[in-house]
């Protein structure tokens, strides 16, 4: 189990709007080489939103170099995601609705007891997103990872509504130094620092904050 906070900024764009050369940002600064690869998650809840109520989301993810069991919480202070690996791969998309409340593996089951008393709750799910990623990586002058730009196209599902959409979003996550862990005042700092000057270069490039909070939200309409 891992688990961390996250800062981050998510951006609506629009179609044909292209991610703007970020090198030079900041003095020092460069930008990797974009990676494109493909992700898929399950969001999963119990019959009355009881996660959805306590502002939290359960998901099963596979692609990407976070795949796995995610619960992700969000609360004043921000958003924090703590994440398990997969025990099996199960496939998902936006026709086909996996996984079943039977695989949520006893480790995730045993965090969702402790912390909103759902031992004997039963998931089913109630999203399935489909994502094409593509993300850039601002390096410092001493060549330290420090923020990612992910440029993302959504299919998602709303299983209980049967509706799908899609659309296109940015995202840019601060990557605190290795051995920390994001919290605190000076990391805080630092974040809205490094991606206030990238805000201003994806602003000029048409993006605009995002009127969801996530894609889960966006998918659900909520």
């Amino acid at each position: 189990m891992t688990g961390a906070r996250e800062i981050e900024r998510k951006y609506d764009v629009p179609e044909g709007a292209a991610l703007p050369s970020l090198t030079g940002v900041l003095p020092g600064f460069t930008a990797g080489e974009p990676h494109t690869f493909e992700m898929s998650a399950t969001y999963l809840d119990t019959a009355d939103h009881a996660l959805s109520t306590a502002r939290t989301a359960l998901r099963r993810r596979e692609g990407g170099h976070d795949a796995g069991w995610h619960i992700k919480v969000s609360t004043q202070e921000g958003r924090f995601e703590t994440q398990w690996p997969l025990d099996s791969p199960v496939s998902a998309s936006a026709t086909s609705v996996a996984p079943s409340d039977a695989e949520i593996p006893d480790v995730v089951r045993a965090e969702l007891a402790s912390r909103f008393g759902l031992a004997d709750a039963s998931f089913a799910p109630i999203a399935v997103l489909r994502t094409t990623r593509t993300t850039v990586i601002l390096r410092d002058a001493e060549g330290r990872d420090r923020v990612e730009i992910a440029d993302d196209t959504v299919v998602a599902l709303d299983v209980a509504a049967g509706i799908t959409s899609t659309w296109r979003e940015w995202e840019a996550e601060f990557l605190p130094l290795p051995g920390t862990d994001g919290n605190g005042a000076a990391a805080e700092a630092e974040a809205t620092s490094l991606l206030n000057v990238v805000e201003i270069h994806l602003r000029a490039a048409g993006a605009v904050p995002a009127a969801f909070g996530s894609k889960l939200g966006r998918t659900l309409r909520r």
